[in-house]
C-alpha cells in the first residue's frame, strides 16, 4: 500500500514540483528548490521502507535495530551532506543526493530485516500460515485475513492488499495523515501571509519568510521528539488495550503526555531565551533579520509547550483505534482556527497578527485536547472497574 501511494506522489511532485515553490513564496530560492525537489524525489521509495520499516521491526520486537536503522542513515546523510556539498562542490544537488543515499541505507537495513523476521516468515505463502493459525491462537487482524482468502478461493499473494484489512489500516492511519497534510495546507497560507504583511512592514517579505524557514526547521527538531514519544507509545497501548488492561493503558498515556509537556516546556524556555542564537546557527544576517527572529520565537512559538499534545493526546486516541479524536484535534488547529486566524487578525494587527495567529491557534487545540484526553481517561478508569 504504501509503494503504490508513494509512486503517485512522486508522480505528482514531479509535475507540481515548480507551481508549489511558487505558491510557497520561494521564488527566490527556486533554483535551489527544484533541483532539490526533484532529487529527493527520487528517494520516496527508499523513505517510505524506512518510515514504514520501523513500526513493523519494533512491532516484532526489535526497538534497538529500528534505532540503528534510523541512526544509520541519519548519521550518514550528514557526513555526506559535508563531502558533496564541500568536497566535491556539488551544492544543493549533493545535499539532495545525501539524503537520497542515507534513506537507501536505511531502507537497506529493513529489507534484511524483513528476511530475519522474528515472528513470522513475512515472504511465505499466506495460506500456510491460516492453517497454521487454525491451529493456535489467532488475533482478530489474522481471522480477517484467512476469512478474505478463504473466500476468494485462491491462493493470494503474500503482498497482495486484503480490502478488510485496508480500511481497518487506513482508519488507524488517518489522523496522523490528516495531521501533516494541514501542516501543509496551513504552511503555505502562513507563507503567504507572511509574503504580503511582511513587504508592508520594515523587514520585508524576504526577510520574513528567510526567518519562517528558519524556524520551522529548528521546530521540525522538537516535532520529531513529540512525534517519537507518540510513536513510541502506540504498541504498548494497542497492545494492552487489546488485552483490556486499561490500568496500564492509563498509566502509559500519562506518563508519555508528561514526558512530552516536560520536553515541551525545556523547548519553550529556549526559544524565549535564545532565539537570536538558535537563528544564527543556521545563518547570518542583519540586525532586522535576528530582529524578527526574536519576535518570531517569542510570539509564534510561544505555546509550543502545548503544541505537542496535538501528537500525543491523538497518538493515544489512534493507538487505541479511535482516529477521529486525533482527526478532530488536527481539524480544530489547522484547518478552523489557524486560517480563520491568519485572515483576520493581520487586517488589524498587520505582521503581528500574522504572528499572533499561532499561540491562539494552540490554546484552543490544548483545551481540546485537555478535555477529550481526561474523558477518556475516566471512561478507562470506569471499564476498568
Amino acid at each position: 500500500m504504501s509503494a503504490v501511494v508513494l509512486f503517485i506522489i512522486f508522480v505528482i511532485c514531479l509535475v507540481i514540483a515548480i507551481p508549489v515553490s511558487i505558491s510557497l513564496g520561494i521564488v527566490s530560492v527556486l533554483p535551489y528548490a527544484f533541483p532539490y525537489a526533484r532529487i529527493t524525489a527520487l528517494g520516496y521509495i527508499f523513505s517510505m521502507l524506512g518510515a514504514a520499516g520501523l513500526f513493523l521491526i519494533r512491532a516484532d520486537g526489535s526497538p534497538r535495530l529500528a534505532l540503528v536503522c534510523t541512526a544509520a542513515g541519519a548519521v550518514l546523510n550528514v557526513f555526506l551532506d559535508a563531502l558533496f556539498v564541500y568536497g566535491f562542490e556539488w551544492g544543493i544537488e549533493g545535499a539532495a543526493w545525501a539524503t537520497v543515499i542515507g534513506q537507501a541505507v536505511s531502507a537497506g537495513i529493513f529489507v534484511w530485516y524483513l528476511l530475519h523476521f522474528k515472528s513470522f516468515p513475512l515472504f511465505s505463502d499466506p495460506a500456510a500460515l491460516s492453517k497454521k493459525a487454525e491451529r493456535q491462537e489467532v488475533s482478530p487482524v489474522s481471522k480477517l485475513q484467512s476469512q478474505a482468502e478463504s473466500r476468494s478461493g485462491r491462493r493470494e499473494c503474500a503482498f497482495m492488499p486484503v480490502p478488510a484489512l485496508t480500511g481497518r489500516i487506513i482508519a488507524l492511519g488517518a489522523g496522523p495523515m490528516f495531521n501533516f497534510l494541514s501542516q501543509a495546507l496551513v504552511q503555505i497560507l502562513m507563507n503567504g501571509a507572511l509574503k504580503t504583511y511582511g513587504a508592508q512592514s520594515i523587514y520585508g517579505s524576504e526577510t520574513t519568510l528567510a526567518v519562517a524557514g528558519v524556524a520551522n526547521k529548528v521546530n521540525t527538531l522538537a516535532v520529531a521528539v513529540f512525534t517519537g514519544l507518540a510513536n513510541g507509545m502506540q504498541p504498548i497501548i494497542s497492545y494492552n488495550f487489546g488485552r483490556k488492561n486499561y490500568k496500564r493503558v492509563i498509566r502509559t498515556g500519562q506518563a508519555v503526555i508528561g514526558s512530552v509537556l516536560a520536553v515541551s516546556f525545556l523547548i519553550f524556555l529556549c526559544y524565549q531565551f535564545f532565539p537570536r542564537q538558535i537563528t544564527a546557527c543556521f545563518g547570518s544576517g542583519d540586525e532586522l533579520y535576528y530582529e524578527f527572529a526574536e519576535r518570531y520565537f517569542r510570539i509564534f512559538l510561544m505555546l509550543i509547550f502545548l503544541n505537542g499534545l496535538l501528537n500525543s493526546v491523538g497518538g493515544f486516541f489512534s493507538a487505541q483505534g479511535k482516529p477521529w479524536q486525533s482527526i478532530a484535534l488536527s481539524f480544530t488547529r489547522q484547518i478552523v482556527m489557524l486560517p480563520l486566524l491568519l485572515s483576520m487578525l493581520p487586517r488589524v494587527m498587520g505582521l503581528d497578527g500574522v504572528l499572533w495567529s499561532g499561540p491562539i491557534a494552540d490554546l484552543v487545540m490544548a483545551c481540546l485536547a485537555g478535555v477529550l484526553f481526561i474523558r477518556r481517561i475516566r471512561e478507562l478508569e470506569q471499564t476498568e472497574k
